[in-house]
């Protein structure tokens, strides 16, 4: 693998992902949501811990949905707009810029706004998803005056799409201080890590990893649980399945899909095709991705590993 190219096996990763049931759920959220857009309450927040996947499920959601433009009518279904640090000026540029203008970065702010607005409605955009929106929150807290929370108002009822904020936890604050923002969002869609609490977070840990290791030119005997958990019906979860490696991989990578890319990657590095993929290169892998983290889950004993993912209320 060339440096710096990314492998497609991170991107497969980030699609599969995207399978599990929780996901499938927040699928359906949204697909609601922008289904009653026209009612003025079309709007939700896609919110989880950085690395939980939300950037992954709004690409692969507009993916999915994409629509080829009709002969007559230059539409889109959506568009993707991770918000820059820094001016709305420079938010509403990259608006632009995913709406396909060619001088996005033309215009004074109000210009720009009303040139958003007004190719939102001509090529009938069903949804904007804004990605990252905690970095336009004050430092010293979001008020009603706000500009981010101004700005906002105004581009929703500008628009007859659909806009889905995404971002960690403290974004709620852009819903929650403002009544009106509060009836046009009334979906909140949170997104929890991976964990091996109650059945169905067993079962979306173990079919995700199944799926994806099983695309990859290596070699899992650490990892035979996987092969233990198959039913005529699927996958599923069993008492007498030895899942002790699995939790190693989970305490490792916290459920997050950014971190198990980051080691399963380094693990395909360091190994050439067919490879046995064991757990000191697992080991070695999590040292080098996680450098000053004082406990390795693959060579800590299993008490230690239940003790960390107990903490981290990853397992029960």
């Amino acid at each position: 693998m060339t440096i710096g190219e990314v492998s497609h096996d991170a991107n497969n990763l980030a699609k599969l992902y995207c399978m599990s049931g929780k996901y499938k759920a927040a699928e359906k959220s949204l697909l609601h949501t922008i289904k009653y857009r026209s009612f003025e309450t079309g709007g939700a927040l896609l919110l989880g811990e950085p690395g939980i996947g939300k950037t992954s499920l709004a690409k692969k959601f507009l993916e999915e949905h994409h629509q080829d433009p009709l002969p007559e009518h230059n539409n889109v279904f959506g568009i993707y707009v991770e918000v820059p640090g820094g001016t709305l000026n420079g938010l509403h540029s990259e608006i632009l810029r995913a709406l396909g203008d060619e001088n996005f970065n033309e215009g004074k702010l109000d210009q720009k706004k009303r040139r958003i607005m007004k190719l939102v409605n001509a090529m009938d955009v069903k949804v904007i998803f804004l990605d990252e929106v905690q970095v336009a929150l004050p430092s010293s807290g979001v008020m009603p005056s706000s500009k981010f929370i101004k700005d906002i108002k105004e581009l929703i009822n500008g628009t007859r799409c659909s806009w889905v904020l995404c971002g960690t936890p403290e974004a709620r604050d852009i819903r929650d201080v403002d009544e009106q923002l509060k009836s046009r969002f009334p979906k909140v869609i949170e997104l929890d890590n991976f964990s091996f609490k109650g059945y169905d977070n067993k079962v979306d840990f173990i079919a995700i990893l199944f799926d994806f290791l099983s695309t990859m030119p290596r070699k899992f005997p650490l990892f035979k649980c996987l092969n233990d958990s198959l039913v005529d019906e699927g996958i599923g979860y069993f008492k007498e399945v030895d899942y002790s490696n699995l939790l190693r991989l989970l305490c490792a990578t916290n459920g997050s899909l950014r971190r198990l890319k980051l080691i399963l990657m380094d693990c395909l590095e360091r190994t050439d095709i067919d490879d046995e993929l064991t757990k000191e290169i697992f080991a070695e892998a999590y040292a080098e991705c996680f450098q000053g983290e004082a406990i390795n889950p693959f060579t800590a004993d299993m008490g230690t590993v239940k003790k960390l993912l107990i903490a981290r209320d990853l397992y029960a």
